[in-house]
C-alpha cells in the first residue's frame, strides 16, 4: 500500500511540475517554445528589420527567399560595385510563399526593387495546411500571423511537445540572461564577426551569411525540380497578389534563379537538366511570368557549397554575387531597372 501511495504521489508531482513547465514554456515565455520551432529565425528577422529601417542615399534592392538567399549573397560586393544598396531578407525555405509575400508588403518601400531567387520548390508548393514546421514557428514567433492555421492546428502543435523537450527548455530558461540582440549585433559589426554559427551573430550588415568556411564532405545529389512539374495555383495566386501590391507602390519585382550544385541528378552534362529549366520557364510563361537570367550562371561545383545543395560557402557566395552583379547591370542596360 505504501508503495502505491508513493507511486501516485510521484505521478502527481510529475504532473504538477510538467504542467508548470508546459505553461511557462509554451504560453508565458516569449518566444514560445514548440517542438519544431526554430527561434534563431525569429532573431534573424529582428536584425533584418533593423537593417531595413536604416536610411540610405542609394536605391534599394531587397532579396527574399529561403536559406539559399540567406547563404547566397555578399552584400558588400553589391554595395561597392553597383549603384544599389542590398538588403537580404532570405531566411528559411520552410516558410511558405504567403509569408514572404506578406513580409514584402510589410517592409518594402516605394520604388524598391524586389529580387526573388526562390528555391524551386516554391513554384510547386501548395497552401501550407497542416504543415507542422510552419504552424509551430508561426505560433512561436509569428505574432498574430495565423494564415492557413486553424484552432485545431494550434491545439495539435502544443500536444506535439514532449516532456523531455519541455523540461529541457524550462530549465535552460531559468535565470537565462536576456540580451538586446540589436545592441549585440551592432557590437559584432563594430568589432568583427566571430566564427560562423546558425544565429543572428553571423549576419553581415546587409543581412547575409557570407563568412561560412568549409566544403560539403559527403556526396550529395539533388534533383532540384521535376522535368514535367506543374506550377501550383497557390504560387500563381500569391505571385499575382505580390505584383498587384508592387504596382500600387511603384516597386519592381523580378524572379531570378537560385544557386544549384553540379551533381548526377542536375548536371550541365545532362540534357534532362535543361529540359527541367525549359519546363519551368514554359510553365511560368503560361501565366505571363518571366524568370530572369541564365541558371548556368548560378550553377557551381560542389567545392563552393557549405553544408547543403542550396547553401553556398563564402567563396561560393562571392561567385554567385558577381554573377548576380553581371545580371543586374544587364537588366539596367535593358531598361528594366534605372541606371541611377
Amino acid at each position: 500500500m505504501k508503495q502505491i501511495k508513493l507511486f501516485f504521489l510521484g505521478v502527481a508531482i510529475f504532473v504538477l511540475f510538467y504542467g508548470i513547465a508546459l505553461i511557462n514554456v509554451t504560453l508565458l515565455r516569449e518566444p514560445k517554445y514548440l517542438q519544431f520551432s526554430e527561434l534563431w529565425v525569429s532573431d534573424i528577422y529582428k536584425i533584418k528589420d533593423f537593417i531595413n529601417v536604416q536610411s540610405h542615399a542609394k536605391p534599394r534592392i531587397l532579396f527574399f527567399g529561403g536559406s539559399s538567399t540567406l547563404f547566397g549573397f555578399n552584400g558588400e560586393l553589391i554595395d561597392s560595385q553597383t549603384s544599389f544598396i542590398p538588403i537580404n531578407y532570405g531566411t528559411h525555405a520552410g516558410l511558405p510563399l504567403n509569408f514572404h509575400v506578406d513580409k514584402i508588403m510589410q517592409v518594402a518601400r516605394e520604388y524598391d526593387t524586389i529580387l526573388l531567387p526562390l528555391e524551386f520548390g516554391y513554384y510547386y508548393a501548395n497552401i501550407p495546411n497542416n504543415d507542422d514546421w510552419y504552424i509551430h514557428n508561426m505560433i512561436a514567433w509569428g505574432g498574430d500571423y495565423r494564415k492557413y492555421i486553424s484552432n485545431s492546428n494550434i491545439i495539435r502543435a502544443y500536444f506535439q511537445n514532449t516532456p523531455v523537450s519541455i523540461f529541457h527548455r524550462w530549465f535552460k530558461g531559468i535565470n537565462a540572461k536576456q540580451e538586446d540582440i540589436i545592441e549585440s549585433m551592432q557590437e559584432i559589426w563594430k568589432n568583427g564577426q566571430h566564427a560562423f554559427n546558425y544565429g543572428y551573430q553571423s549576419l553581415s550588415k546587409y543581412g547575409d551569411y557570407c563568412t561560412q568556411e568549409g566544403v560539403i564532405k559527403e556526396f550529395i545529389t539533388s534533383d532540384y525540380l521535376g522535368e514535367h512539374s506543374k506550377i501550383s495555383s497557390f504560387f500563381i495566386d500569391e505571385y499575382n497578389r505580390l505584383v498587384a501590391f508592387a504596382q500600387s507602390k511603384n516597386i519592381k519585382i523580378f524572379l531570378i534563379y537560385p544557386p544549384t550544385m553540379e551533381n548526377p541528378n542536375f548536371s550541365l552534362n545532362d540534357l534532362k537538366t535543361f529540359r527541367k529549366i525549359e519546363n519551368l520557364k514554359a510553365e511560368l510563361k503560361k501565366h505571363n511570368i518571366e524568370i530572369y537570367g541564365d541558371f548556368r550562371d548560378f550553377h557551381f561545383e560542389q567545392q563552393y557549397f557549405f553544408n547543403s545543395a542550396y547553401h553556398l560557402n563564402s567563396e561560393g557566395a562571392a561567385l554567385r554575387t558577381q554573377a548576380f552583379i553581371k545580371l543586374l547591370k544587364q537588366m539596367q542596360k535593358d531598361g528594366l531597372l534605372g541606371t541611377h
